[in-house]
Parts: C-alpha cells; sequence; structure tokens
C-alpha cells in the first residue's frame, strides 16, 4: 500500500509509526462489516468512559452527577446527563481535564477565532491515529498513499510560529506534497499557483475552501479552465453550493470531494465518491447533533444542531460531548451504538446564521446566494454587529467604484425579508478582507 520510501521519511520525521498502518487496516476491514463495526465503535466510547472515569478529575465528577457510570458498567441512557463540553471549560479548568495516565503527550490550540485560543493536550495515539484517518478519507476516494498531491494551506500561526521548517519539509517530502501557502493570495501569487496547478500533474489537491474558491475565480475570469483527474479535497470552510459549481468550472475533470475535521478532534467526517452525504469516522469521533438553544439530542433527519463530538483516540485529555461551535444536518436519526453515521451536509460555524428581529437563526448560505455573480464585487463578507445591522465588505471589481442602485435595493430588500424591517445595510468597499488566525475565511459572519 505504501512504499518503502514513504514509510523511512515518514519515521525520520517523526510523522509515522507503524501503529497508524495497524489501525488504517483494521479499520478498512470493519468498514465492510457495518455490525462489526458499529460494536467497534461501541466499545471504544465505553472504553473511553471508564477510563476517563477513572483518571480524569472533571469526568469522575460530571459522569458520577449525570449516573453515566455504575459498579464499572457504562449506562448508556444517562450518556445526554453529561453536560457539553465548552471551551471555556477547557479554558476555566484545564489541569482537571488531563487524564494521571497522560503519555508522550503534547500541547496544541484552537485557532482562537473567536477571541482567546484554547489550549489542549494530545498524545501519541491520538496523532497516530489521526494520520491514519488523513490517509483512509484519501483512500476511500481512490488516493493512494505516495501519489503526487498539493496542500494549498495558509496558516499566520504556522508563518509567525516558523512551524514549517525542516520537519515539516520532511513531511511534505513522506507525503509526496507539493505545499502553496495561501494565507494571502494576490493576482502574482495566483498566477504562479495556476502555474504549478498546470505543470503538476497530481493525484489530488487539498485545500482550504475558499482559497480554491480564489484560484478558480482567477481562472474563469480568463476564460481558462485546469483539465486533469484530480480529487480537490475542500476543508477549513463551508462548501456553499454556489461555491462547488465555480470550482468544478474552473476544474471541470475533478472529484470535488468535501471533508470535515478541527484541529480539536481531528478528521470528523468527509465525503466518498459521488455520494453527497459524508460520511462520520465514527471509529474516531462519536458525533451528535443537538438543540443550539435547549441542548437536545436533535432526533429529526435533516434539521439542523450544533456538531457535539467525543474523540475517542485521546486517552491523555478526552475530549467529551465537545461543542465545536459548528452546524450540520443528519441523514437520518442518530444511532445509539455509534452516533450519527451520516451527515447530510455541514452548515457552518454557528456564528455563520444570523439572528433576525424575532430570533430566528438565517442560515449564511441565503446571504451568499443574494451576492454571488455579481458583475460589481471580486470578494465579499457579510457581517452582523448586531441584531439590526449588517455590513457587506466587498472587494470591487476591477473598474468598478460603486454598487448599482437596482442591485443594492434588491440586497436590502431580501435582507430585511428575513432579518426583519428594521435592518440597516450598509456597504463598504475595502481592498482585503479579513482571515482569522488560523487562516480560514468565513464569507458570513456574526459578531455577537
Amino acid at each position: 500500500m505504501v512504499s518503502a520510501r514513504v514509510l523511512f521519511t515518514y519515521a525520520c520525521c517523526g510523522a509515522y509509526d507503524p501503529s497508524s498502518l495497524l489501525f488504517l487496516r483494521r479499520i478498512r476491514r470493519l468498514l465492510h462489516q457495518p455490525q462489526v463495526y458499529r460494536a467497534y465503535c461501541r466499545s471504544a466510547w465505553e472504553r473511553l468512559i471508564r477510563h476517563s472515569y477513572d483518571t480524569v478529575p472533571y469526568y469522575r465528577e460530571v459522569f458520577a452527577a449525570a449516573g453515566l457510570v455504575r459498579n464499572r458498567r457504562v449506562c448508556a441512557e444517562h450518556w445526554a446527563r453529561v453536560p457539553l463540553l465548552t471551551k471555556d471549560l477547557l479554558r476555566g479548568r484545564p489541569a482537571d481535564m488531563r487524564s494521571r495516565r497522560a503519555f508522550r503527550t503534547y500541547r496544541n490550540t484552537s485557532g482562537g477565532s473567536t477571541g482567546e485560543p484554547v489550549v489542549f493536550v494530545q498524545d501519541s495515539r491520538y496523532r497516530s491515529r489521526m494520520i491514519a484517518d488523513t490517509l483512509l478519507f484519501f483512500l476511500l476516494n481512490g488516493k493512494q498513499p505516495g501519489q503526487r498531491e498539493i496542500k494549498l494551506w495558509g496558516s499566520e500561526r504556522d508563518i509567525l510560529e516558523n512551524t514549517v521548517g525542516i520537519r515539516e519539509k520532511l513531511i511534505n517530502a513522506a507525503y509526496n506534497r507539493i505545499l502553496l501557502n495561501a494565507f494571502r493570495l494576490t493576482d502574482e501569487i495566483i498566477e504562479r499557483y495556476v502555474s504549478v496547478l498546470r505543470r503538476e500533474k497530481t493525484a489530488a489537491l487539498w485545500t482550504y475552501v475558499d482559497s480554491i474558491a480564489e484560484l478558480a475565480r482567477y481562472i474563469t475570469a480568463r476564460g481558462q479552465s485546469i483539465g486533469g483527474r484530480r480529487l480537490i479535497v475542500c476543508t477549513a470552510g463551508t462548501l456553499y453550493p454556489q461555491l462547488r459549481q465555480e470550482i468544478q468550472q474552473a476544474f471541470p475533470e475533478a472529484a470535488i470531494i468535501n471533508q470535515y475535521g478541527s484541529r480539536e478532534v481531528g478528521q470528523i467526517a468527509c465525503q466518498r465518491g459521488a455520494e453527497e452525504r459524508l460520511q462520520v469516522f465514527a471509529h474516531s469521533n462519536r458525533v451528535e447533533l443537538v438543540d443550539p438553544d435547549s441542548g437536545e439530542l436533535i432526533q429529526e433527519p435533516g434539521k439542523a444542531g450544533r456538531v457535539v463530538v467525543t474523540n475517542l483516540n485521546n486517552y491523555s485529555m478526552p475530549l467529551m460531548r465537545f461543542d465545536t461551535g459548528d452546524v450540520a444536518e443528519a441523514v437520518g436519526p442518530p444511532d445509539s451504538d455509534a452516533g450519527c453515521m451520516q451527515l447530510r451536509r455541514v452548515c457552518g460555524r454557528e456564528n455563520t446564521h444570523l439572528i433576525s428581529a424575532g430570533g430566528a437563526r438565517i442560515h449564511g448560505e441565503y446571504f451568499t446566494h443574494l451576492l454571488y455573480f455579481r458583475p460589481w464585487l471580486r470578494r465579499f463578507q457579510v457581517l452582523q454587529p448586531a441584531v439590526d445591522q449588517v455590513e457587506i465588505r466587498y472587494i470591487p471589481a476591477a473598474g468598478q467604484t460603486v454598487v448599482p442602485p437596482e442591485h443594492r435595493r434588491e440586497i436590502v430588500e431580501k435582507m430585511k425579508l428575513v432579518l426583519g424591517a428594521g435592518l440597516s445595510v450598509r456597504f463598504t468597499a475595502v481592498n482585503e478582507l479579513e482571515k482569522v488566525g488560523s487562516g480560514k475565511y468565513q464569507f458570513v459572519c456574526r459578531e455577537f
């Protein structure tokens, strides 16, 4: 499956250990045995609960209060009584979250897009299995380890901390990967990257959603396209239908795959082939959807809810019922054994839903629809600083200086229709749109 050269390089740079492949092989085998796979996921969840009850002060406290563990038996029917784990809790009680049996740990942090980054601890077991899951979502879509790939990525943190050093270069060599830094994209940089994409016949392109959308717009604006069959794996952002359409137009032969994960818990779900739904990696992450207001488990298929994740691999600082702040929709009702097995779509961060005067949540996709394919702008961002205020920041298209009055009226009217008649809408032309510290970009953002 993996060449000797790749294995050797993985070992040298510390990006690989044999347990990654052992785990990968086991999970690939289990995926062909659904009942056995479900039993494995259930067993892994119960083992983590018992470990956390025995060794983590916070979980001993909350599990006892919930009646989750009695005489070493896990009372699954009490799971929903366990309170959601928030980033504020992680900040407030870091010592109580760590296991007394932590082994070979390292520190990681969230991106900090909504304020102070959260520090959490991961371990070698977690990292090994996260690597296996990264290989898995490529394998599920036909890309073999070691095949040439491009990673269009851009993290300000990586730039400032100079983490793209010798070790990172070795990892890129191991994965047979070309790394293109996408934190800042000018026309000159985009032109250079487009040349790389034309020249390099890679099997896959792993990219931020907004970064590949920028390249796609640049390509199609010049009446061009890039041929060749390759996977385009889009992550770190919401793959709105309009974005998928733009990317597909620029790369007509590519298979566009939506992948969902986070720094805190690794790979959560991905598309598989032509299926629109995302398969949850339930062997690594137990997923639940809860009502954004009540916190109650959502039973109805297709109803959007906050994504709550229990990572099954990190025994040093378990994250159980962790509130990711993301919103998604499930294909079917919750699975009592292995968590939510398939997602219809990931809708984005909870703060990509704007709030109306009446308290309703309006999906960010409504607002992107209003602004796509407007000839007077290149790029936009919709911000809601207060319930009765919206600001549309946009980079004007070449030669455009004002918003056409008829477009302005249409956009404002349709925003008032869902957010309230008293809404104030401001249009602001800018030279550049801000990204959050992790290099991600949100098209729609509620600021309260």
